[in-house]
């Protein structure tokens, strides 16, 4: 078996091997577009978990099978991508081998993969593989080289986890206890059981209790394997009781009869054997029954001891079990020939004759087969040989049209990615020319915008200049002349017309005086952007007898000449649409700093607004393009509660 598997691998040489590669390669390239897409992928996903499921039911069953599916989850593992899960396959195929003694094959598989499982620190891979070398070391009968190996890489098992640590400790107990070093043996089991404690792993710590508690019955230590088995029998009996359990139930009940607790063992031994019976546990309902035999042996009730021996007698021959018979059929002669049944005894003596001569056939039959195996195995090397011989030409020829193959396959896929290539860079060019036209545009936009709103101030500053310096100098001219007058027409004082008169000219002063102001705030300038807001909230208090709640709250250094106008309109042009639209009585203003931002609040208890109808007036067009030229955030929200303006601006 094992010659006949490194044969085929001879078969594949170099140049098929590196053929395959760019096969492989090649497939997957053409396919990236579609492992992109989130359903590819999660596909993708489901067929690995479905096929790694596949495997480790199938691993120590169906050689071929596993060796397909491995094939098929490396294939889409490469596909996918997933250099980490192609590398875990090593892993199976290791156990694969394991499984199926090819020892050699397994040695291949740990030479190459376990080096690269330390190159990339995947320390769970390199710890499964360091575990599988030293199972070869122990089915190979090396038991010191496997506690060796495993010691060597205690530190890799860690790493990879509590489970993998108990698994190491646990593989060098049965090391030791393989080597008769029952202390070192129970020293690791320890070990091995705390790991699953602290992990939790149940049944973890049912093997490690099992392991400890066999070589304590062995020993005849009964006390101690009575106090591992006994917390865990007690509490595990019933008909979802499982192989190990039995197992477990079968050395409590030895270490009961041990202490001399006679009843309470065989009671135990009658309870697992029915539940052994309840599954359909064939051996382990063999197990109990030899157990009870031997129980009322030693307890000098041959007669019972006669019913269980005779039981697992039938039951051993139903299934083919031989390895305990001989034991089993000798008890039974001397179980008979002490209750006096000689005629039976001499059966059953006849018959041990009979089983050990067929033993001793079965041994010489198994050598004659195995030295035939080794004949027909050389023979069949000989053939592979010549076989061999005869393909290496066709080999040749086949590995040069493989190699063309690939070239053409390379070259091909060469070309389409440069077009690709040379495609996306075109793409990617156009979409960076049209985004340098749109900001382009933008800024040419923000710099008309900038210089018509920068024309409009200075508009804005002329005219009141003008009517500041002019037209109001003018007025207060001309009151003056009246007043001088005033004793000169009395009679027309009689008429009020003079009060009335000067009631107009200080009506038009005081406009002069208002639109001047707002035109070109003399505060602003003064003052600096918060004492023209302060005096904007005493304006709406005394002017419009609003009640107004402001927070202004910020550096007046920080904030730009431009700034300062540009915030002070918009806070203005809200202000006016309350004042004029909203029937407001109350007003919220805060004009605060943060995180490098200047954040303008404004809300009234007002009518509120249709935002959508209002969107084309004067106003909000006016607040709209002058947070534009700030490059800052604006948000409005109006319903018949009231309206709220918010206005984030980086200074």
């Amino acid at each position: 078996m094992h010659k006949s598997g490194r044969q085929i691998e001879k078969m594949i040489y170099p140049f098929q091997l590196f053929t395959l590669f760019l096969v492989i390669w090649t497939c997957s390239a053409l396919d990236a577009q579609v492992s992109d897409s989130a359903s590819y992928t999660a596909q993708l996903s489901h067929q690995l978990d479905s096929l790694e499921k596949e495997i480790k039911q199938k691993i120590y069953s169906d050689s071929a099978g596993v060796r397909s599916l491995i094939n098929q989850y490396v294939m889409l593992a490469t596909r996918g991508n997933h250099e980490a899960k192609v590398r875990s396959m090593t892993n199976y195929l290791g156990q694969l081998y394991l499984a199926h003694e090819n020892y050699d094959s397994l040695q291949v598989i740990l030479d190459r993969s376990l080096p690269m499982a330390l190159e990339t620190k995947d320390s769970v891979l390199a710890a499964a593989l360091i575990r599988l070398e030293g199972l070869r070391h122990y089915y190979l009968g090396n038991f010191s080289e496997g506690i060796q190996s495993y010691l060597s890489n205690i530190d890799l098992a860690r790493a990879a986890g509590s489970s993998m640590l108990a698994g190491f400790y646990n593989n060098i107990g049965i090391c030791y206890e393989k080597l008769k070093d029952y202390t070192s043996a129970i020293k690791y089991y320890e070990l091995a059981l705390d790991n699953c404690r602290k992990s939790g792993y149940i049944y973890g710590i049912q093997v490690m209790t099992n392991n400890m508690a066999v070589i304590y019955l062995n020993e005849k230590k009964w006390e101690k394997a009575y106090n591992l088995l006994h917390p865990i029998c007690d509490t595990m009996t019933g008909p979802g009781t499982n192989h190990l359990h039995l197992d477990l139930g079968h050395g409590y009940a030895r270490a009961l009869f041990g202490l001399g607790r006679i009843d309470e063992s065989i009671s135990m031994g009658e309870e697992y054997l029915a539940i052994a019976q309840s599954t359909g546990d064939k051996k382990r309902e063999i197990l109990h029954l030899l157990g009870l035999g031997d129980r009322f042996k030693d307890s000098e009730n041959p007669a019972k001891a006669i019913i269980y021996y005779e039981d697992a007698l039938h039951k051993m021959q139903d299934i083919g079990i031989n390895e305990q018979m001989v034991t089993v059929v000798n008890n039974l002669r001397v179980m008979h020939k002490k209750v006096g049944q000689y005629r039976k005894a001499l059966q059953y003596s006849d018959q041990l004759h009979e089983l050990k001569d067929s033993m001793y056939n079965k041994q010489d039959l198994v050598l004659v087969r195995e030295l035939d195996k080794k004949y027909q195995s050389s023979l069949k090397d000989q053939e592979l040989l010549r076989q061999e011989i005869e393909l290496t030409e066709k080999e040749r020829k086949y590995n040069l049209l493989l190699f063309i193959i690939g070239g053409i396959l390379i070259t091909g896929l060469f070309i389409y990615k440069n077009q690709e290539k040379n495609k996306r860079l075109a793409e990617q060019d156009l979409q960076l020319a049209e985004q340098h036209i749109a900001t382009l545009e933008s800024r040419q936009k923000i710099e008309n915008m900038s210089s018509m709103i920068a024309g409009q101030e200075a508009e804005r500053q002329r005219i009141a200049k003008d009517l500041h310096d002019g037209l109001g100098t003018l007025l207060t001219t001309v009151k003056g002349k009246i007043v001088q007058i005033q004793t000169a027409i009395d009679e027309l004082s009689s008429a009020n017309i003079y009060e009335s008169a000067q009631d107009m000219i200080d009506q038009a002063c005081e406009e002069v005086r208002r639109i001047s102001h707002n035109m070109m705030p003399g505060v602003l300038r003064l003052e600096g952007l918060q004492g023209a807001v302060e005096d904007i909230v005493t304006q709406l208090e005394q002017t419009h007898g609003l009640q107004v709640f402001a927070t202004i709250d910020f550096d007046d250094q920080r904030v730009n000449e431009v700034q300062a106008h540009m915030i002070y309109r918009i806070l203005q042009e809200g202000i006016n649409n309350i004042v004029r639209h909203s029937h407001a009585t109350e007003v919220v203003i805060q004009l605060m700093e943060y995180d490098d931002h200047l954040h303008l609040l404004i809300e009234d208890d007002g009518d509120g607004f249709d935002i959508e109808k209002q969107a084309s007036g004067l106003g909000l067009q006016s607040i709209r393009s002058r947070v534009a030229f700030l490059n800052g955030d604006l948000d409005i929200n109006s319903n018949k509660e009231g309206t709220s303006m918010h206005i984030n601006v980086a200074i």
